[in-house]
């Protein structure tokens, strides 16, 4: 799936930039995301009304194409309806998983993703000027506090099509990736939050690289 990039800026953090450089978010109505995924990642809905019912059809799908061993097939739509509540409960509008029948014995849950808006406007002489001013600010949020979970980091990054981001990185055993997105604009009230968590530790290192090439491909518009 491709978008056209509607004429944001994709610049670094490091830029020397000024007000000019960005949007004004004033102008902006509702915003949109996609992010490119390979056709074995499942999408899930996270409408409560009918997510069983198309969770248990996407199942029965990978079923179909091998991906999912018929005798785990009610076990993976528990673990996806699970997820899809958590995703709906937490605010995301997004979530997919991806599941591989990576042995004869078992299918495994190897990756999921989601993406949610996130309010953070602190208002007053504290407001965020551009999108570079919310990154440090969010970078400078992160503590060694989280080396008691494993190892942590975070950096400030640029997304080929948005422009700067934090990139945060925790290795328990499997990987959990974020990417904080200020929304594009001047003066920005809100972030994008990318979620990529991989609890399978054989699988950590090959599913962290693709999640940097899927955020790498992550958009953000407004109608």
């Amino acid at each position: 799936m491709t978008v056209p990039d509607g004429g944001l800026r994709a610049g670094g953090a490091d830029d020397d930039e000024s007000d000019a450089d960005w949007p004004d978010g004033r102008d902006c109505g509702d915003w949109r995301a996609s992010i490119l995924a390979t056709d074995d990642w499942t999408e899930l809905d996270l409408d409560p009304a009918t997510r069983h019912r198309s969770i248990r059809k996407s199942v029965r799908d990978a079923v179909r194409r091998k991906t999912v061993r018929q005798p785990d097939a009610v076990r993976v739509i528990r673990h996806l309806e699970q997820l899809a509540k958590r995703a709906h409960d937490d605010g995301a509008f997004y979530c997919a998983s991806l599941v591989v029948a990576n042995d004869p014995a078992r299918s495994s849950l190897v990756s999921n993703v989601t993406m949610q808006l996130v309010p953070c406007d602190l208002g007053g002489e504290l407001a965020f000027r551009t999108p570079p001013d919310m990154c440090g600010w969010l970078s400078q949020c992160f503590s060694d506090e989280y080396g008691e979970y494993g190892d942590s980091r975070a950096d400030i990054v640029t997304l080929p099509r948005v422009g700067p981001a934090v990139r945060h990185e925790v290795l328990a055993g499997g990987v959990l990736l974020q990417f904080f997105v200020p929304l594009p604009v001047l003066r920005p009230t809100a972030f994008v939050l990318l979620t990529f968590t991989c609890p399978c530790p054989p699988f950590a290192a090959l599913t962290t690289k693709l999640f940097d090439v899927m955020a790498a491909s992550l958009q953000l518009h407004c109608d």
